[in-house]
C-alpha cells in the first residue's frame, strides 16, 4: 500500500510539472491570446492560481503519506539541512527582487511585465535564481528527513529542472533572441561558475 502511495506521489509531481510547463509555453499563451483575448489579460493570474493550488495539492498528498525513513537523520545533518533551507529562501527572495511583485503575480499584462531581460542583481550570477533557491530548499528538505517521499520529490524536481530549464531557455531565446544567447554564454544556469 505504501509503495502505491509513493508511486502516486511521483505521478502527481509529473502531472504538476507537465501542467506547469504546458501553461508556460509560448504556443499556449499565443493560442489563448489569439482566441480568448479578454481572458489573456488575466493569463498570468490564472497561471499562478493553477500553479499554487496544484502545488499545495501535491504537498498535502505528500505529507499524508506515512514516513518511511531511509536513514535516521543525525543532528549535524539537520543543521546542514537548516543552512540549505535558509540559503534557498534567501536566494528566492533575491530572485524576486529583480521583478516587481505586481508584474510577477500578473497584475500587469504579460507583454508589459517581461518586456526587458533582467540581468542585474542575482541574475548576474545565475540565469535561473528562483530554481537555484528551490534546489537549495529541496536539498535542505531531504537532509531534514531522509525518507522515501522526500527522495521521490527531490528526484522529480531534479528531472524537472533539467527539462524545465531547457524549455524556459527556448522560450527566452524566442523572446529575447541574441541578447539571451550572449547572456547564456556569460552566466551559468543554477550554480555560479559551475552549472
Amino acid at each position: 500500500m505504501y509503495l502505491t502511495q509513493h508511486l502516486y506521489l511521483l505521478l502527481f509531481w509529473a502531472m504538476f510539472y507537465t501542467i506547469h510547463s504546458v501553461l508556460a509555453s509560448l504556443s499556449v499563451k499565443h493560442w489563448i491570446g489569439l482566441f480568448l483575448p479578454y481572458i489573456f489579460k488575466f493569463y498570468r493570474l490564472f497561471y499562478n492560481f493553477i500553479a499554487i493550488t496544484s502545488l499545495v495539492g501535491v504537498l498535502i498528498f505528500q505529507v499524508s503519506i506515512p514516513v518511511i525513513l531511509l536513514i535516521d537523520t543525525p543532528f549535524w545533518l539537520r543543521v546542514i539541512s537548516v543552512i540549505f533551507l535558509v540559503s534557498g529562501i534567501i536566494v528566492m527572495i533575491l530572485a524576486f527582487n529583480n521583478y516587481p511583485l505586481t508584474e510577477f503575480i500578473g497584475f500587469k499584462r504579460e507583454q508589459e511585465a517581461f518586456s526587458k531581460l533582467s540581468i542585474q542583481g542575482i541574475n548576474q550570477w545565475v540565469r535561473h535564481p528562483l530554481y537555484s533557491g528551490i534546489l537549495l530548499g529541496i536539498i535542505g528538505f531531504v537532509f531534514w528527513e531522509i525518507s522515501l517521499r522526500g527522495v521521490i520529490s527531490a528526484f522529480a524536481l531534479l528531472i524537472y529542472l533539467v527539462i524545465g530549464i531547457y524549455l524556459e531557455e527556448q522560450k527566452l531565446i524566442a523572446v529575447f533572441g541574441e541578447e539571451y544567447i550572449q547572456y547564456q554564454k556569460r552566466v551559468k544556469k543554477l550554480i555560479p561558475k559551475v552549472w
